[in-house]
């Protein structure tokens, strides 16, 4: 799903706002302590800016949410693309459908949880700086995921799909990609790129560690390494690159993997999902955040909720759900008559959550229809 100011979005990357998501099934009262939802050690994977033409940069946060309402975060030595380091507090308040806000010191940004407790995703869609409240110019994108313990490398095992956003060190642009990966349950894996909104192409192999005592994990193919975390059931991850200093590509990246099913069809989807994106178009870098419901037999609606560019609209579209959950998702204006674009994804098997990317930066006005924006979306389902 995208539109061309059309789905997903960030949080506040330069200075750094985080979140945490714990989750599960709950049963709503009148009385129901949503923040409990938020409880417990995550690891938050984003990307973003520090404001409009600054560049692009990856940070990986480490964090506390005391399931009350306040929690810590930490960035450790080496997990921010521009050097940085720091810890600090937050605020945050859950609501019945699992959206939340989180405030720092720098500022508010705005996310939803899955009901299964991973992942959650979050976006600063708000480049206007204030004093009072507290609000910097940075927007970020993020996506965060419940640390677990006693996990091997066999958690990783079998197809995934990755979705991803980078940028070349020290760059004001973004790119995106779609690669299909194999993990072998043992430690190695093979990787090919299938979309590259650069043009680039490729297969290789990788390696990976995952850490028993969190869930965090290693992988490293020859171009460097990247860090991310996997959650309990191996359905999916996140991962970030934040140290191009120390990689052959000199490359950053946030990226975020889902395991490919079997059997599923269009019914998957179906129901209400808050996307979160960033994405690039002719102004630049935006994120955005996007209200859609899916109809479970192919076809939907969307509505722009927040923008960092100030973008607004509503509109329909179609989605074609493949038996492995990699789908195609064509969004259209409000009459139905415009194509604005068509995107690719991947939902998990159970639909509680999906990826996307626009890979496609070629505008064309004949059909294929297409716009010239890309975008890395993920869509939590309310």
């Amino acid at each position: 799903m995208k539109s061309k100011s059309l789905m997903f979005g960030a949080m506040c990357l330069g200075a750094m706002t985080l979140y945490a998501c714990n989750g599960g099934s709950y049963t709503p009262t009148s009385s129901y302590n949503y923040n409990t939802l938020l409880n417990g050690n995550y690891q938050v994977h984003q990307v973003g800016d520090a404001g409009a033409g600054a560049v692009t940069e990856t940070v990986r946060v480490d964090l506390t949410a005391d399931g009350t309402g306040a929690g810590t975060m930490n960035i450790a030595a080496g997990n921010h693309s521009a050097g940085a380091t720091g810890s600090g507090t937050y605020s945050y308040t859950v609501a019945a459908d699992r959206t939340f806000s989180v405030t720092t010191t720098t500022g508010t940004v705005h996310g939803i949880i899955s009901v299964t407790g991973n992942p959650f995703v979050l976006t600063d869609t708000n480049r206007t700086v204030s004093a009072v409240p507290p609000e910097d110019a940075g927007v970020v994108m993020a996506v965060g995921m419940k640390k677990t313990s006693g996990l091997t490398n066999a958690i990783l095992n079998g197809n995934y799909q990755i979705h991803q956003a980078g940028d070349a060190l020290l760059g004001a642009g973004l790119y995106t990609t779609r690669v299909d990966v194999t993990a072998n349950g043992a430690g190695a894996g093979t990787w090919t790129i299938v979309g590259h909104s650069a043009g680039s192409t490729g297969t290789g192999a990788y390696t990976y560690s995952v850490n028993a005592i969190d869930g965090t994990f290693s992988m490293t193919t020859a171009a460097g390494t990247d860090y991310g975390i996997v959650s309990a059931d191996g359905s999916m991850f996140a991962l970030t690159d934040t140290n191009p200093p120390a990689d052959t590509d000199a490359e950053i990246v946030m990226a975020v993997g889902v395991k490919k099913s079997s059997g599923l069809t269009n019914a998957v989807l179906r129901g209400g999902y808050q996307i979160h994106q960033v994405g690039k178009g002719a102004a630049g870098r935006y994120t955005s955040r996007v209200n859609i419901t899916a109809d479970g037999a192919g076809s939907g609606t969307w509505s722009i909720a927040s923008h960092s560019a100030g973008d607004t609209g509503s509109g329909l579209f179609t989605y074609s759900v493949a038996p492995d959950g990699t789908f195609s998702v064509t969004t259209k204006d409000a009459t139905g008559t415009i194509t604005i674009g068509t995107d690719y994804g991947i939902v998990s098997a159970d639909g509680s959550m999906f990826a996307i990317t626009d890979t496609n930066p070629t505008a064309s006005a004949v059909p294929p229809i297409e716009d010239a924006e890309i975008i890395l979306a993920v869509g939590v389902k309310k």
